[in-house]
């Protein structure tokens, strides 16, 4: 039996190469793909794919994906980049989008949207934006407004001068049903991942690391959930969690973890009154506070904030040098805040509670010990 080449493209006209209308790979960041890059994404009808090689294309402006399309690599884009944490120095792999350091625009890839109505369907698999190379300006890896039903698999984003993800509502409109799995968010100068008002979403296994703002900023985002994810080396918080002024639904973590993050490990403010379901949680050695330790934060801090949170199992452990986190769980300025505590272990370096007695009601059960 004798088996013929075979274009992908002439069993499937749905898929289009980037390649066939220009787009090559460089590592040297000479040759740009942007025209090539967007004309192949231009070209493709919704429900259809735009596929690259392994390799670095090198971007001066923004991709606009429209609605419906897939962008795709054909192998697991993956590496730690230096800086990252925990065991750095390996290449980053797979298909690479490069801005170059005469980059114009305020991201990488724009989903595109509509002005009057959401909608969006995008689909991006297997690759990375790596933004080693952008000028001072700030840009986001990926923005999305008012976007809707966007997957994401395994894609990395490294290095950008801003938020690695940043997805935002546009007017009344917010983004809405975003399924987001196996993604990494890495060594930005903004934070890993900000979203705002982000609906009716899934993020599961994804990491947010030594990011320098928060690896996660969560704004409000009713029905949202977070599963086994991590927000770990960060110089601010690893989870901020805000309970914006108006917001009075629902934000789900289940397995999250918290580790190393110069402030808390995980921080839940804001004036709504939404509620906050932590579940087999984790935090620790965070509120290193550049090596000082001290600073008020907290493996857990509820600040200033009047919704409820119902925490049913948390573990927050201390290192010795720096001393930290100063507490376990922190309770400051949290009038009319309802906090439920079960299955709790919370260790402080001054106190393994913080209770400012501000807090309209605080329950807990007998599983809850502090140290």
């Amino acid at each position: 039996m004798r088996f013929l080449p075979c274009d992908i493209n002439s069993w499937n006209p749905g898929w289009i190469s980037a390649a066939s209308f220009g787009a090559v790979t460089d590592s040297t960041g000479k040759v740009d793909s942007t025209i090539p890059w967007q004309n192949a994404l231009n070209a493709c009808p919704s429900g259809g794919v735009v596929y690259g090689t392994n390799g670095q294309y090198n971007i001066s402006a923004p991709l606009v994906i429209p609605p419906g399309v897939t962008v795709i690599g054909f192998s697991r884009s993956l590496g730690i980049p230096v800086g990252n944490y925990g065991v750095g120095g390996l290449p980053l792999q797979g298909m690479i989008f490069a801005p170059t350091s005469q980059f114009s625009g305020s991201e990488v890839l724009l989903l595109e949207q509509n002005a009057s109505v959401q909608y969006g369907g995008q689909i991006l698999r297997n690759f990375t934006i790596n933004g080693a190379n952008l000028p001072a300006s700030a840009v986001y890896g990926i923005f999305a407004g008012a976007v809707a039903a966007v997957t994401m698999r395994e894609i990395t984003i490294v290095n950008m001068t801003s938020d690695g993800l940043h997805a935002a509502a546009s007017g009344s409109s917010p983004p809405d049903f975003w399924d987001v799995a196996f993604c990494k968010f890495s060594s930005n100068t903004g934070n890993g991942i900000s979203v705002n008002g982000l609906a009716d979403s899934w993020f599961l296994d994804c990491e947010a690391t030594g990011n320098q703002l928060n690896g996660w900023n969560v704004q409000a985002g009713n029905n949202t959930k977070f599963i086994s994810c991590k927000g770990e080396g960060n110089t601010e918080a690893g989870w901020l969690f805000n309970n914006s002024a108006g917001f009075g639904g629902f934000v789900e973590s289940m397995l999250i973890t918290a580790e190393s993050n110069q402030q808390d490990g995980i921080l839940v403010t804001g004036s709504g009154t939404g509620t906050y379901i932590f579940g087999n949680s984790k935090s620790r050695f965070d509120g290193g506070n550049s090596g000082s330790g001290g600073g008020g934060y907290a493996g857990m801090r509820i600040a200033s904030f009047a919704g409820t949170v119902i925490v049913n199992g948390l573990t927050v452990g201390t290192q010795v040098s720096p001393a930290c986190p100063e507490y376990g769980i922190s309770l400051t300025s949290d009038a009319g805040a309802y906090v439920s505590l079960s299955s709790v272990f919370a260790a402080g370096a001054t106190a393994g509670l913080n209770n400012d007695a501000t807090v309209t009601t605080l329950k807990e059960d007998t599983s809850v010990t502090f140290v």
